[in-house]
């Protein structure tokens, strides 16, 4: 005859009859469990009794829920244990789950790409006209009709981004930028000759500017005057190596 005993834990435990009023240590949290007279008593033993295999769970312990429901996931364990040990985890235990966790995922990736391509968009344009401006805290622009002429310039308006250049030259004609935009301008307009000169100016306001150097570069490559295209490159790159690696 075998005495049933369940720990403060939920384990079920089986013991001889013989153990009555002993104590003994539970194998799942090592708590120490009195067996007392008027304990549960059966006569089928635990290794082969139904009780034990519908009750217990193998890992740690806990009532098990009935047969059917146990021979659903195929293992003698509870639902809090037979994910993370059967089939690799919470996530894997809900097919829903995994559906919208998936779902998450890829759009915050994609949230996350867009974020990152609209960053490098603006940086590059910042860093263009930055390197342009070069170290000029004292040479400002006539800010009014310096940026118009850059929206005039955006919008392909480049009579209109000359003409506001040209009036911001004038009321500040030490500020490197003015020339440079300028220059951008009578280039998309095909009027290299110009263009170069206007770069040549802003050069000498700002002899360290790498990009100044290479969008001279680029018009004299469009002019057809490679040699001096292939110089303003390697001076440009001198400057600001990471233009090696930028278009």
């Amino acid at each position: 005859m075998s005495v049933i005993v369940t720990c403060e834990c939920g384990k079920v435990l089986w013991a001889k009859d013989e153990a009555a009023g002993k104590r003994i240590k539970c194998p799942a949290r090592g708590r120490v469990v009195t067996i007392s007279a008027d304990q549960d008593k059966r006569h089928s033993d635990p290794s082969t009794s139904a009780a034990s295999k519908q009750q217990i769970c193998a890992k740690c312990g806990r009532p098990l829920p009935p047969c059917e429901e146990i021979g659903n996931h195929g293992s003698a364990l509870c639902q809090l244990c037979e994910p993370r040990q059967k089939r690799g985890g919470w996530l894997s235990h809900s097919p829903r789950r995994r559906i919208v966790l998936g779902g998450s995922a890829a759009f915050l990736l994609a949230v996350t790409l867009l974020v990152i391509y609209l960053v490098s968009r603006t940086s590059s344009h910042l860093t263009d006209h930055a390197v342009i401006r070069g170290p000029e805290p004292n040479a400002k622009p006539s800010s009014d009709y310096h940026n118009r002429g850059l929206l005039h310039a955006k919008n392909w308006e480049y009579d209109q981004a000359i003409a506001d250049f040209t009036e911001a030259i004038k009321l500040n004609p030490r500020y490197a930028g003015s020339y440079a935009e300028r220059g951008n301008a009578y280039r998309n307009k095909g009027e290299f000759d110009r263009a170069i000169a206007d770069f040549d100016e802003a050069i000498k306001l700002n002899p360290n500017g790498a990009l100044l150097y290479r969008y001279r570069s680029r018009v004299y490559r469009e002019k057809g005057t490679i040699d001096r295209a292939e110089a303003g490159s390697v001076k440009a790159i001198e400057l600001d190596p990471s233009l090696r690696d930028r278009k």
